[in-house]
């Protein structure tokens, strides 16, 4: 239930403005950092929460998953660079990162930038979260 926390809290500072969020990418990692100070509870249930909770969104028309033990960041950019050059807009996301936090999520080979990545579900959690 953290992310329905984590939820809850963004539209709360958006009805108090004076409840800030971090701006800063730096400040939201803390930020991030400090929400698991327990053990994290595997599974799917709190992600299928938050879907449910932004409304159910449908997925993009092709989603490729690509799972292993070696060679999963290889193989993302080698299908990313392969869909581009047909043609196609591609988004990715990896994980860990190798330098920087912003390159886990490109969008046509481009790593996002700060501001996004700073608060990445506060526009859509503010208009998606029903009022409870």
């Amino acid at each position: 239930m953290h992310a329905l926390r984590a939820l809850r809290m963004l539209r709360a500072a958006q009805r108090n403005p004076r409840m800030n969020l971090p701006d800063k990418l730096e400040d939201w990692l803390d930020y991030q950092q400090r929400q698991h100070m327990q053990p994290i509870a595997l599974g799917l249930q709190r992600v299928r929460d938050v879907w449910r909770a932004l409304g159910a969104p449908r997925p993009a028309d092709c989603v490729i998953s690509v799972g292993g033990t070696n060679g999963k960041g290889s193989t993302v950019a080698f299908l990313e660079a392969m869909l581009r050059a047909r043609g196609l807009r591609v988004g990715a996301y990896t994980s860990p990162h190798l330098l920087r936090y912003n390159e886990r999520v490109r969008i046509d080979a481009r790593d996002a930038e700060n501001t996004p990545c700073a608060r990445p579900s506060c526009a859509s959690s503010r208009r998606a979260v029903p009022r409870r």
